[in-house]
């Protein structure tokens, strides 16, 4: 898509129509938003993400083959339950890295901790999905013993979300890449969530504890 002005302005017109029209004329009917995090668990080794069954209207939650496009799946799940964190500020002469914002406004020291460790494939693996029913989509977990936070379409250094493990600046975001959205194409708004005793807590004022 590229930067803040798309390439191709018709997708865009699109969602702006349907958006429009469900809000004035079919309200609840004609879904005016992407599926939206209501909720996860864990069990079983078994995640399960569900989406506001309300604002999806008539619409179901769908995967895309994010594999047949060489795309990752961008679902990750963190590994290691002290480096949930918003923001990040590195200083080299003291080699502290500080999370500026650990979801609740606090700020975190972490001294011989690089930057880069809170966003790595290795803190934050990703995982593959599939549609489970109308308003969820599942994911196998366990690989990793317990889990400590999920998210989805968020930036990673090396590439950039939903646009495959590629250079970022090697060419336009091509349209559509995110892999979960409604089935009239509207795309899933990305989400950041803790997992405390096998269920999401959503970052304030966000909630998702269904």
């Amino acid at each position: 898509m590229g930067p803040i002005h798309p390439r191709d302005k018709l997708p865009v017109a699109k969602r702006l129509a349907q958006a429009s029209y469900g809000t004035v004329y079919e309200p609840g009917k004609v879904a005016v938003k992407g599926p939206i995090i209501s909720g996860c668990s864990v069990s079983g080794g078994k995640l399960t993400v569900k989406f506001n069954k309300q604002l999806l209207g008539s619409d179901t939650v769908v995967v895309g083959d994010y594999q047949r496009h060489n795309n990752a799946s961008f679902l990750q799940v963190l590994t290691n339950s002290t480096l949930f964190c918003l923001q990040t500020s590195s200083n080299r002469t003291t080699n502290v890295t500080t999370c500026l914002d650990d979801g609740t406004g606090k700020s975190v020291a972490h001294k011989g901790v690089s930057a880069d460790v809170f966003q790595s494939l290795t803190t934050w693996p990703m995982v593959n999905i599939e549609a489970a029913g109308p308003t969820s989509v599942t994911a196998d977990v366990s690989a990793f013993g317990e889990i400590f936070g999920i998210r989805y379409a968020f930036f990673n250094p090396g590439y950039s979300n939903c646009c495959g493990l590629n250079d970022p600046t090697s060419g336009p975001c091509p349209l559509a890449s995110c892999p979960i959205k409604s089935s009239s194409g509207l795309p899933t708004t990305p989400f950041m969530a803790r997992v405390v005793n096998g269920k999401c807590e959503c970052i304030s004022p966000q909630v998702c504890n269904e």
